[in-house]
């Protein structure tokens, strides 16, 4: 397996490991000279060989050869080698894209998406024929909005480059196509607003005009975490959906074949699905033409689900474990998270180390990414995605000058005390960054996507210096935008759940919990446990590492412990 990342992530490999500090307090006082005032490069590191990636195989008891549709069903969204049956693409920890075709049992191929290696999409997304050809044709989404149509090719050719795009989708949270959603052939996507709005977009037919003017279905669906595209589950040859609750309840949505209300109501098809941090559609495991589900746990088990024709599905049977390697499912229900994943540590001799996410809600053994001692009283943090890529950009503070990535910017910052990078705040799709001086107001720079620049300060509020930590990387609610998270001084925690609007990017604070002051460090660190949501560390006196899990509305789930020695660190990011 090639286990180097890609360019992107090359390119920014130094401050991934700084990257951490995304959403952490400016680490060390500034002083009169020494290492503080002095600007530093990115700190350097190679990058960690990675777990092996096993190869997907289907669960016991599916049936080889028969993993996509029939001759009775609705055609695969995705053929990559136009064989009839569906195959799977993903995204595996190494950010790589592989193409699996686990009915012919053989060795995952690799797939390049389009002619710019400096992008990470944000998703990616099976649409199945949008012209006449036999293959399955794909979309993929950047965190600014731009959806772009590949065209499928043949299985000699894994070198895609679009043949359409459109800007304006950041105002979704989930773009997805479920199939042929009115009965005339041609694949139909659809997308939900960050407050619940599910819009339809019908296929035309063309390349170039890809989809027709939005048509509203209506709203309330931002009540559930996931949205699955499923083809036909019920043998009638029109798109069908199923939807999961926060609470682990599964609905289909069997379709009508109208556009004007694509959907029947919804039939209650299962408890007990929020053990699952991603439901994806594949199409047909079974054998019998009707589109079927894989689910995986946070542990990376994989289950299947064999839809039964009437729009529910039969007991679950059990697949192989090891596939939390992968970051990214192509067809996936969950919202997806973009920014980082990863830890960094200080410890007191100023050496930084850098650990990864395992995709399992575990770390990585640690890697010294930078000379021993060499960042002591740096003052630095990590926003979480400034520039289009899937990782974190390294920010400090020198001769009041700001540095992204070891390159200086503008002058003037050395008013604040603390930054936070917590992604997309303002609703543009572009990472930002949150400074509060010395008085508690605290202010919005919007990112201008490059990680090169920022608009004009925007006055968020005062009074943030009653907190004694203020982090971010990433959605803590599950409705797709970036939120903060902040620790008052008698242990209190609040989440602050981003708006999308720049004027004021934050809700009220929600308190999340109480006893929070026992801890040293306290940082969000991106999504840990791959169901889309960020995820909070904290290391007690003990040097103990926990984890709390988000599950949306604002809420953590208990810790778990996941590491020991981290009182070796002095800061955390």
């Amino acid at each position: 397996m090639n286990t180097s990342r890609p360019a992107q992530l090359r390119r920014i490999a130094a401050c991934t490991a700084v990257a951490l500090a995304a959403g952490a307090l400016l680490a060390g006082p500034a002083t009169a000279a020494g290492s503080a005032d002095r600007p530093h490069a990115a700190a350097d590191r190679s990058v960690p060989s990675l777990d092996a990636r096993p190869k997907l195989e289907l669960p016991q008891g599916a049936a080889r050869g028969t993993f996509a549709a029939g001759a009775d069903g609705a055609a695969p969204r995705y053929d990559f080698d136009a064989d009839g049956q569906a195959d799977i693409l993903y995204r595996a920890i190494d950010g790589h894209y592989y193409i699996a075709r686990p009915h012919l049992g053989i060795d995952d191929v690799e797939l390049t998406l389009g002619e710019n290696e400096n992008v990470d999409y944000k998703d990616v997304i099976p649409v199945g024929r949008v012209d006449a050809d036999r293959y399955g044709d794909l979309l993929t989404l950047t965190t600014d909005g731009r959806l772009s149509l590949y065209r499928g090719k043949s299985a000699a050719n894994t070198d895609f480059t679009p043949v359409w795009s459109g800007g304006g989708w950041h105002g979704f949270n989930k773009v997805l196509s479920p199939g042929d959603l009115t009965g005339d052939g041609k694949a139909d996507v659809l997308a939900r607003t960050h407050d619940g709005v599910l819009y339809l977009y019908q296929g035309t037919g063309s390349l170039t005009t890809p989809f027709k003017t939005a048509l509203k279905i209506g709203g309330g669906w931002q009540y559930y975490d996931h949205l699955v595209g499923t083809n036909d589950v019920n043998g009638d040859k029109i798109a069908d959906m199923v939807a999961r609750d926060t609470t682990g309840n599964l609905f289909t949505y069997l379709g009508t074949g109208q556009a004007a209300a694509p959907f029947k109501p919804a039939l209650k098809t299962g408890t007990g699905f929020g053990i699952y941090n991603q439901i994806v559609g594949v199409e047909d495991i079974s054998g019998d033409g009707l589109g079927d589900l894989m689910a995986r746990t946070t542990s990376g088990q994989i289950y299947s689900y064999a839809a039964n024709g009437s729009g529910g599905f039969k007991a679950r049977l059990a697949g192989a474990t090891g596939f939390n390697y992968i970051t990214q499912f192509a067809a996936q229900g969950g919202v997806p998270d973009f920014g980082r994943t990863e830890l960094l540590a200080r410890d007191t001799a100023g050496t930084l180390f850098w650990y990864y996410s395992k995709n399992n809600g575990t770390l990585s053994k640690r890697e010294q990414i930078s000379k021993t001692g060499g960042w002591k009283d740096a003052r630095i943090t990590f926003a979480s995605a400034l520039a289009h890529n899937n990782s974190g950009d390294l920010l400090q503070i020198a001769n009041d000058k700001l540095y992204v990535n070891g390159d200086a910017l503008t002058s003037g910052w050395n008013i604040y005390n603390h930054l936070v990078g917590p992604g997309d705040v303002s609703g543009d799709g572009k990472g930002d960054l949150l400074a509060r001086d010395k008085n508690g107001v605290l202010y919005l720079y919007q990112g201008n996507g490059a990680g090169t620049g920022f608009k004009t300060r925007v006055k968020v509020g005062a009074g943030w210096n009653g907190f004694t930590k203020i982090t971010g990387a990433g959605d803590l609610t599950g409705d797709g935008r970036g939120d903060l998270l902040a620790r008052a001084a008698n242990g209190d925690l609040y989440v602050y759940p981003g708006t999308g609007q720049a004027g004021y990017p934050f809700k009220k604070g929600i308190k999340a919990g109480t006893g929070y002051g026992i801890y040293k460090q306290l940082v969000v660190a991106g999504d840990l446990t791959g169901d889309g949501r960020a995820d909070v560390l904290a290391t007690d006196a003990a040097g103990t590492l926990w984890r709390y899990d988000s599950y949306g509305n604002a809420k953590l789930t208990a810790r778990t412990k996941i590491g020991t020695g981290y009182q070796i660190y002095s800061n955390l990011y």
